[in-house]
């Protein structure tokens, strides 16, 4: 399903069947003045009439599908070097065991990055959801068959059987030194339903050729889903590749990439985080006060009465106290000398 003034959430498709098959979560929208419709019709719901960069995830990266070029590093270029599009259809979030290929650069709601492209296998097929709706430019303002040959792939991915059936996920495309990278994994039966009875392994290659194999176990409580840890031991990019097992038979193969790099999350998204404040100061039992209410912390701060110490300083040789001890040592020891007859 691509995106439109009468696609997705926009559309009426909540609820339906339709939306059963999608793998994404549709999102009804409300009128904002932040929204535009594109420039055929009137004001919509759910839409954003902006002009965004496409920029694909790591899953995407990987993704046949995807492949502009063969050689990784020119795949990646094409894809930079694409025009801009302009317009696209909000959806709420992937569902569970779907795959987000591509995100909006900038826009986010509560679950992450926008979704410009996501797909699934649904029972014996696939689905897939394109949210943009101006793909057109990708020929008009381009220079090169980019356009023809990404809808000539997607044509050709969603009109055959889908032969892995084992999934990759990774949580995020960069990580820090040290930070533990967890590798999960779903797979499916037969009739695509999850199983808790395949074996999974995965093999991580640095950018040196450095392999390592794991194992991937199964997750109490989680259908279909086995999970590795891995403790990356350098700086550098890594590729996961993972194969499964059901029966003695196989399941596919899936391959994810991930970088390990300098962290600099405090500088990729520097705006205000006002839910999380609030929900660390509810957590620690104090209180967020916004901008505009700083005044009022002063006078809400209760006062705490506390003792206070002083640094006093006395000459000890004549204190009161010290010249009656010495006077009763000397008594003391007068009487004890009178007593035995030695004074």
């Amino acid at each position: 399903m691509l995106g439109g003034s009468r696609s997705l959430g926009s559309g009426a498709y909540i609820n339906t069947p339709i939306a059963k098959m999608l793998p994404v979560e549709l999102e009804p929208g409300e009128r904002n003045s932040e929204l535009q419709s594109p420039s055929w019709g009137g004001a919509e719901v759910g839409i954003r009439n902006s002009e965004f960069e496409f920029k694909l995830t790591s899953e995407g990266k990987s993704e046949p599908m995807l492949r502009l070029d063969t050689d990784t590093a020119k795949n990646d270029a094409r894809w930079q070097a694409m025009p801009t599009l302009k317009g696209y259809s909000w959806v709420r979030r992937a569902k569970p065991g779907a795959t987000v290929l591509a995100i909006h650069p900038s826009d986010k709601n509560e679950f992450g990055r926008r979704i410009l492209i996501a797909t699934q296998n649904y029972g014996a097929g696939r689905s897939m959801v394109f949210t943009p709706y101006s793909s057109w430019r990708w020929h008009m303002l381009g220079n090169d068959d980019s356009q023809e040959k990404f809808w000539r792939q997607v044509a050709k991915w969603l009109t055959t059987t889908p032969k892995e059936r084992i999934k990759l996920e990774i949580e995020k495309t960069s990580y820090s030194f040290k930070e533990p990278v967890l590798i999960d994994a779903t797979a499916y039966d037969e009739k695509y339903e999850p199983t808790n009875h395949a074996q999974v392994r995965a093999t991580i290659t640095d950018d040196e050729g450095n392999k390592k194999e794991l194992t991937l176990k199964q997750v109490f409580g989680k259908n279909g889903l086995y999970r590795a840890r891995f403790v990356p031991p350098k700086r550098g990019e890594y590729t996961v590749d993972i194969t499964g097992s059901l029966h003695d038979k196989p399941l596919g193969e899936q391959r994810g990439l991930f970088e390990v790099a300098e962290s600099y999350i405090e500088f990729t998204n520097p705006e205000l985080n006002s839910n999380l404040l609030m929900n660390l100061a509810q957590i620690s039992g104090g209180r967020y006060y916004s901008l505009e209410e700083a005044h009022k912390m002063v006078d809400e701060i209760p006062l705490i009465k506390s003792g206070a110490s002083t640094m006093v300083d006395k000459e000890l040789w004549d204190m009161p106290l010290i010249f009656l001890t010495i006077m009763l040592f000397l008594a003391v020891e007068w009487f004890l000398r009178k007593r035995r007859g030695l004074a």
